[in-house]
């Protein structure tokens, strides 16, 4: 008969060998899931998705370090660090993307460009889909990241910070602060569904919109601008009969 004295000893040795070996399979492993993420976003890019090292941050998140997408030798996105948190109790859903519950983008740059037609060089970055089960569906968290957008009148560069929910089926829970070069800071808050209908407040203190004369007469009617904003509260709606912009704008 086993003496009860000696289970706890047993058990606690078992436990050890699996933590070790666990660890000695571990780079191994990462680098299964790094071929698996770029050997299934192949198909869904019309782009280059690369990505350095991975490594474990505890028991349910890893770090993915420079990820970058690239489209005609451009770089389009930038990731220094990334961190997903895996909730494994979705491993097992149809929905492949669902097992990732957050993620968080440190000190991303994305590179936006927009040509004299209004085309954007991210519109076709996905494939067209016969299937629409593998949809995100987590918290992205952007950290001090920086967006660049080329608009053929004038530059735009943008701090960004704040969260992009997508929890919700089919639903986009934006809450984000850009601070836009030169110009001010701009809080956009609200709902788009996938075909960007939906409602999002725009709220500002002390706005430089000369900054921004180039683009405000290209696509807006108003011409001549000048001075600055004191005050911004306005919402944006779009519904399929149209969409509407009203609020206070306060000089």
């Amino acid at each position: 008969m086993l003496d009860k004295r000696k289970i706890f000893p047993i058990c606690a040795g078992i436990i050890a060998v699996i933590i070790i070996a666990s660890y000695a399979l571990l780079p191994s492993l990462l680098l299964k899931i790094r071929d698996n993420i770029v050997a299934e976003a192949r198909p869904l890019l019309n782009a280059q998705l690369e990505i350095g090292n991975l490594t474990m941050v505890g028991i349910n998140k890893i770090r993915l370090e420079q990820l970058t997408i690239n489209k005609a030798d451009k770089t389009l996105i930038s990731l220094p660090e990334t961190t997903l948190t895996i909730a494994f109790s979705n491993i097992f859903s149809a929905n492949k993307l669902q097992v990732i519950e957050k993620i968080e983008l440190t000190q991303a740059q994305i590179n936006l460009e927009v040509n004299a037609q209004e085309e954007w060089n991210i519109q076709d970055l996905l494939k067209p889909s016969e299937t629409s089960q593998n949809k995100l569906q987590a918290l992205v968290i952007f950290q001090d990241s920086i967006v660049n957008i080329n608009f053929p009148e004038q530059d735009v560069q943008t701090k960004l910070n704040g969260t992009l929910d997508t929890r919700v089926a089919q639903k986009y829970n934006l809450d984000l602060k850009l601070d836009l070069q030169e110009v001010g800071q701009l809080t956009a808050r609200g709902i788009l569904d996938e075909q960007g209908r939906g409602k999002v407040e725009f709220i500002s203190a002390d706005l430089a919109v000369a900054k921004l004369e180039k683009l405000i007469a290209k696509y807006t009617t108003l011409q001549n601008v000048a001075g600055s904003l004191q005050k911004i509260n306005l919402i944006y709606q779009n519904a399929d009969k149209g969409k509407l912009l009203s609020g206070k704008l306060e000089a």
